[in-house]
């Protein structure tokens, strides 16, 4: 080897090379066996639950129509109060004009009415107000 460092010769017969070995431990890590059985028993009854759920509930029947078409979307405010309360004229309204009319509302989607007149469908929200609406009621009731 030369002062730089580099072999000279490529049949060199020092085949030794000094270095220094060591040894770093791994850490693993493990989890407590009763925990982990724990954990398996809720997942298990879990997907027990959800089986259940998805065999006994009768899914056809939960929307009276199908909300993706103009008629029912049209539907759901036909016959409500809340077109009742609307002007004459209101398609001629800009706008802003028409969003003051519904501004400081509220208005839910579910049933209302009572006996014959109930309907399904989006109308003012006829409840009485919580006086102190805060955290997640005031996100519940919008």
């Amino acid at each position: 080897m030369s002062r730089e460092g580099r072999f000279t010769n490529l049949t060199s017969t020092n085949t030794t090379i000094p270095a220094k070995q060591t040894s770093y431990s791994t850490y693993r890590l493990r989890q407590n066996l009763i925990s982990t059985r724990i954990l398996q028993g809720l997942l298990i009854a879990m997907i027990v639950c959800a089986l259940v759920t998805l065999l006994t509930i009768d899914l056809r029947n939960i929307l009276p129509k199908n909300p993706c078409s103009i008629a029912a979307q049209t539907s759901l405010v036909a016959g409500s109060q809340m077109m009742r309360d609307l002007p004459v004229e209101a398609q001629w309204l800009s706008d802003k004009e028409f969003e003051k009319l519904f501004e400081g509302g509220r208005y839910r989607m579910g049933w209302s009415g009572e006996g014959a007149e109930e309907r399904f469908g989006i109308d003012a929200d006829a409840r009485p107000r919580l006086q102190e609406e805060s955290g997640w009621r005031r996100w519940l009731w919008r």
